[in-house]
């Protein structure tokens, strides 16, 4: 049996969380000290707050969110509405990690408020805005409805000249055509990206987008060019003491040694995120190193503790709305009831799971999901069913490796290299 653990976003707009025994970086360290000189003019201790708050993101999120707090006081106490604009944007962007969604929401769209009426060139935080408003509908696997304002974010970042704008907003467009089967327009959109983390030297982008660019290869079923590249990816983010990051390449890394079978390696690195994941308390991150986990559980016939860790995983993802989290985990849960005999209980999960996947387009999974359907029932002993699950799981499968050519994608990859 091959599990298939479901998408991870490496997204630079999901990643924080909370560390409390974490040292701060000196260069923050050295914003923070600066922050506290007397004599300094109050736009510049805004710009100072602002500025700490999204360099904590990747390292601490509690102490990212004190630090907006501090520059949305300074915006309402001087009546700034621009400082308004870009302290409850930079404030929303941390709700939504927390997964506080519905306040999220609502201080996006004061910020956005507050940027309409601003009657200056305010094309920068429009386009902040829009790339989290995006990331929110991702979560809730709405995928058109995402790209839309994400190409918004890249038109408005295009004007406002900010490269590291326009590398987050092209960064998480490719996630939408990751999740859409688009491998060669994820590519070259992930290509982009890079492309201007590196111009910027920014380690924190180009570790996240190196890890989508893995996720690509993982896809497409080139798994040891995927393994090269996650750990990439790993060596980045830990050499820059981002956990985060450094956590999602190694649940990618478990998730590609899984697929490929070779589950000591799979064990290894999936237990290490897992504990990683629950240190810095992301619920995203928990959820799909438990079910990786789970996975490799089952692949070693160990369905109960494979059952268990499935069950953790999908209570993370219900707690957070994720689409696919929750119809990867109800699936394979079906699976494993088809295998040990609950026909009942497991032909209700995997209509659960099924009617998710659909309804919200989520194509990749879906073929995935077809093919853990088929081993259940062949397992189960029902042939008919067996096959005809396999049949849609070779067709979708047959009809996704004709519109991307593998060879076009190694094709794509050297012209960027070579550029």
């Amino acid at each position: 049996m091959k599990f298939k653990i479901i998408y991870f976003i490496i997204s630079v707009s999901f990643a924080s969380y909370a560390n409390e025994n974490s040292v701060l970086p000196a260069e923050v360290q050295k914003l923070i000290e600066t922050s506290e000189e007397s004599g300094i003019s109050v736009a510049k201790k805004f710009d100072l707050y602002m500025q700490i708050s999204k360099k904590l993101v990747h390292k601490d999120r509690d102490i990212a969110e004190q630090y907006a707090i501090k520059a949305l006081a300074i915006a309402v106490k001087n009546n700034k509405t621009l400082w308004l604009a870009r302290s409850h944007s930079q404030l929303g962007a941390i709700k939504l990690f927390q997964g506080n969604f519905r306040t999220a929401d609502s201080l996006q769209l004061i910020a956005l408020n507050h940027a309409k009426y601003e009657n200056q060139l305010t094309y920068g935080i429009l386009a902040q805005i829009n790339t989290n408003r995006g990331n929110r509908l991702m979560m809730m696997s709405e995928l058109d409805s995402a790209m839309a304002f994400y190409d918004e974010a890249i038109r408005l970042s295009n004007l406002s000249g900010i490269k590291e704008d326009l590398s987050k907003a092209l960064n998480n467009k490719a996630t939408v055509y990751l999740h859409s089967a688009s491998y060669q327009l994820a590519l070259i959109t992930f290509l982009d990206a890079l492309k201007l983390s590196e111009e910027l030297k920014d380690s924190n982008l180009l570790a996240m987008q190196l890890g989508n660019v893995a996720n690509i290869y993982k896809s497409t079923e080139q798994y040891r060019k995927a393994i090269n590249t996650s750990f990439k990816c790993y060596q980045i983010s830990n050499s820059i003491g981002n956990k985060y990051v450094e956590s999602a390449g190694l649940i990618l890394l478990s998730g590609t040694y899984l697929v490929m079978s070779e589950l000591d390696s799979a064990k290894i690195y999936g237990a290490i995120a897992e504990e990683l994941k629950l240190e810095l308390g992301d619920q995203l991150g928990i959820g799909i190193a438990r079910f990786n986990n789970g996975a490799v559980h089952v692949e070693l016939n160990e369905y109960e503790e494979g059952k268990h860790k499935l069950l953790l995983a999908l209570k993370n993802f219900e707690a957070i709305d994720y689409l696919q989290g929750i119809s990867s985990c109800k699936t394979s849960l079906g699976r494993i009831a088809l295998s040990t005999g609950k026909i009942k209980e497991g032909i209700s999960f995997i209509n659960e799971g099924l009617t998710i996947a659909k309804s919200n387009h989520l194509t990749s999974t879906l073929k995935d999901m077809y093919l853990e359907i088929s081993i259940g029932y062949d397992e189960a002993g029902n042939f008919k069913k067996a096959y005809d699950y396999y049949k849609m799981h070779k067709e979708l499968s047959d009809s996704l490796r004709i519109a991307t050519n593998l060879r076009s994608l190694d094709e794509i990859a050297m012209i960027y290299e070579s550029e």
